[in-house]
């Protein structure tokens, strides 16, 4: 699979979404990781560091989104990104829906398939890719996740036992409700922004 790392261009989201460290650990597990250039500075990270760790330094964020088959960012995209995303990816992001109708409804239509980090539940109930997203580095937290995805959507939910509950918003050609026994997770009922 083909992992983009656009850099994070809304409040809060200047970091990469995986660190140097990580990109290892996913080109090892036969992955490529498609990294914006710069990417990384706001965590300290260089565009060499990427690199060093087998990842692919590209110029800007559109062959980013144009050649990865998951986007992963610490805070979900922007208007302008999410014109970049197609039909058929997976972004794997802080998303917010709920605060953000709007980006729930470009996401529908642009068929995307979208993982909420800040959803994902232990089996304690505790959110701890949310409690990530704080001051310490998130791409640390959301690492295992991304691997796990980046092995296949389906199969990274149901086969987690980790995950009791998560919020994707799938391409629209399932329901939620579908999706989530497909999953062997829990639905909650409610209407999905259209």
């Amino acid at each position: 699979m083909q992992i983009g790392v656009p850099r994070g261009t809304q409040e809060g989201g200047a970091r990469a979404g995986v660190v140097p460290s990580g990109v290892r650990v996913l080109v090892d597990e036969g992955h490529q990781v498609l990294i914006e250039s710069g990417a990384g500075r706001a965590g300290g990270h260089p565009d060499d560091a990427y690199a060093a760790a087998g990842g692919v330094v590209v110029s800007d964020a559109a062959a980013v989104f144009r050649r990865a088959d998951l986007i992963v960012q610490v805070v979900g995209p922007s208007a302008a990104e999410i014109r970049l995303l197609r039909r058929g990816q997976i972004l794997f992001a802080s998303l917010h829906l709920a605060a953000h109708p709007e980006r729930a409804r470009a996401l529908v239509e642009r068929g995307v398939s979208a993982v909420a980090c800040e959803m994902f539940r232990d089996p304690d109930g505790d959110a701890p890719l949310a409690s990530a997203a704080g001051p310490r580095e998130p791409a640390d937290a959301m690492l295992p996740a991304v691997v796990r995805i980046a092995g296949g959507l389906e199969d990274a939910l149901r086969d987690d036992p980790r995950i009791r509950s998560a919020l994707v918003v799938h391409d629209g050609r399932v329901t939620s409700e579908t999706l989530a026994r497909a999953l062997g997770l829990p639905f909650t009922a409610g209407q999905a922004a259209r």
